[in-house]
């Protein structure tokens, strides 16, 4: 999670921003595939050093496999 706030922050993006632009379909509720596709866009160069079945797990606060 520090990975990524920290990727996010140096480019100049914000946590909610990238979260409404991965939700491609507007159901304010992401999927590990949304997230991944819209982190390959918005954060290329960061893409490798994500984790994304801990970063999900950590996100996941009712163990449904989305992000709320």
């Amino acid at each position: 999670m520090k990975y990524l706030a920290e990727c996010i922050e140096k480019e100049g993006l914000t946590a909610a921003r990238l979260f409404k632009q991965a939700d491609k379909n507007f159901n304010q509720v992401l999927t590990c595939d949304e997230l991944k596709e819209q982190v390959k866009v918005s954060l290329p160069d960061y893409f490798a050093g994500l984790n994304f079945k801990k970063l999900m797990k950590a996100f996941d606060q009712n163990n449904n496999g989305l992000i709320e």
